[in-house]
């Protein structure tokens, strides 16, 4: 029989030797404190509603693999419940405990397996997990490929995280993102001047972070002594909670508030976190009225993020608002035309329309369908052919293709729940039928391109603000009931197959 206590150290303990930085999960985990451990339900008391909702989103996933491990058994569940306020006290008893046995532990280890562990990290923290993710998108292995090409060729060039490739040079138009490339350029010619801010929105693997660090990239060229900087919406939150558990919130704010032009990335990881959301009005305020450039980018436009203040959407509207569609035919050739002679590689242009023609999708998987095919060509020593490239993407050029649509998403939510398309588009609203809409409504926002109206008017004309309100109570019990995101989780691996 497992004791409570132990459990919940070994739990901690567990996740806490793979973090990257171990004083800001210490910072967090603090703040709970073990329950109980009823068969394979462990419940844990936590400080306030803003540490639940911290440790539902950056280590849920973490803490419920190894409690799994550690009762021997996949189904378990974790439960963080809110104390009444001003009851709790920091645990420092579970962290001296933890940090004491990995200190013993560490002593006793020979020098290279130390070394090994003290490397062994979860990566950075700007790659956000899928409960963090306002759309459940995942990567497919062609895009994976190209990410990791990426990161293997790339070295930081400023102190600001730019990218050296990420320039305006580097960066092919066509008619899916030419109006943003335009706009850009202007903004990175007339920095703070009529287009602050700018915001771009789009899908993933676009460019609209290659389109944001040019920005930054030309300022930093032209603009002598000028400071900018490039971070994720995800570390600008993990930088302020980092901040605050150490008292730094000063340093915090001359950080970010003292800069030529403030670059976020994915700024719609900061909705929903109220703290931050505060703190990040405050920057924007001082910087616009600074007359400094602000560049940020999304998945959605402003009114569309789910759990953003009211506020900020008013101020991102503010400026310029611009979108990405995905790349059509030409500008797929395009790119793999720019491709081939960046990698150098003899290919004809015959068998990049034959590769422009197969991948669909965004540009980073047809990027990594090239590096895929040379890689084949190279290593079964063939020419390239149809034939090759067939078999090159044979069992992954479908997976990006294969489009999803609001009527293929309303049939698999139908028959789960063994309904008819028919009842989600009807009129009713009796629990059996509204419920079952609503994660209709939440997985059609999270897995098809399309804009909140037009999922309102397939679901039977209802407006936009019916369908935020839907996806927003769906993403909340998800948050609370782990089963019930597993549940998602498997109406989603059938949508996809």
């Amino acid at each position: 029989m497992q004791n409570t206590k132990d459990t919940w150290k070994k739990v901690v303990s567990a996740v806490r030797k793979n973090e990257d930085d171990p004083f800001i999960f210490d910072g967090i985990i603090i703040k709970t404190r073990e329950i109980s451990l009823q068969e394979s339900n462990l419940i844990i008391e936590v400080e306030s509603d803003f540490m639940r909702q911290r440790l539902n989103e950056l280590y849920m996933h973490k803490f419920i693999k190894v409690l799994g491990d550690i009762l021997k058994t996949p189904d378990v569940k974790i439960r963080f419940l809110t104390a009444e306020k001003g009851s709790f006290e920091d645990n420092h008893a579970l962290i001296d405990a933890v940090v004491d046995s990995q200190a013993a532990r560490s002593v006793k280890a020979q020098k290279p397996h130390a070394d090994k562990a003290e490397t062994a990290g979860g990566g950075e923290f700007t790659q956000l997990t899928l409960e963090q993710q306002p759309a459940a998108y995942q990567e497919d292995d062609l895009e994976k490929l190209q990410r990791e090409y990426e990161h293997s060729i790339e070295k930081r060039a400023t102190s600001g995280g730019l990218f050296s490739k990420y320039t305006f040079d580097t960066f092919v138009v066509g008619k899916s993102n030419q109006f943003a490339h335009s706009v850009s350029v202007n903004v990175s010619k007339f920095p703070a001047s009529k287009y602050n801010p700018l915001f771009i929105y789009g899908g993933v693997g676009l460019g609209k972070t290659h389109l944001m660090q040019a920005i930054g990239h030309y300022i930093l060229k032209t603009v002598k002594k000028s400071k900018v900087i490039y971070i994720s919406g995800g570390s600008f939150l993990n930088e302020m909670v980092n901040s605050m558990q150490n008292n730094k919130m000063q340093a915090f704010r001359e950080k970010f508030r003292n800069v030529d032009a403030l670059l976020v990335d994915d700024i719609q990881f900061i909705a929903g976190k109220i703290a931050t959301q505060e703190e990040f009005f405050h920057t924007f305020n001082q910087l616009y009225q600074g007359d400094k450039q602000i560049v940020l980018t999304s998945d959605r436009p402003p009114q569309e993020i789910l759990n953003l203040e009211d506020r900020l959407v008013s101020r991102f509207q503010s400026g310029m608002v611009v979108d990405i569609q995905p790349p059509d035919l030409e500008l797929r050739m395009a790119i793999l035309n720019k491709a081939r002679d960046e990698a150098n590689k003899k290919v004809s242009n015959e068998m990049i329309a034959y590769i422009a023609q197969k991948i669909e999708g965004n540009i980073r998987r047809l990027e990594g369908a090239f590096i895929k095919v040379i890689a084949y060509c190279e290593n079964m020593n063939r020419e390239i052919s149809e034939a090759l490239i067939d078999e090159a993407l044979s069992d992954m050029s479908q997976a990006g293709a294969k489009k999803i649509t609001i009527e293929s998403v309303l049939k698999v939510v139908a028959e789960n729940y063994r309904l008819s398309v028919n009842d989600f588009k009807s009129k009713k609203r009796s629990a059996n039928i509204a419920f079952p809409r609503q994660i209709a409504m939440y997985l059609c926002r999270a897995l098809v391109d399309a804009p909140v109206t037009k999922i309102g008017a397939e679901l039977g004309g209802r407006d936009h603000s019916t369908v935020l309100h839907g996806t927003s109570k769906i993403e909340d019990m998800m948050d609370k009931d782990l089963s019930f995101r597993n549940e998602i989780e498997k109406i989603i691996q059938k949508i996809k197959n």
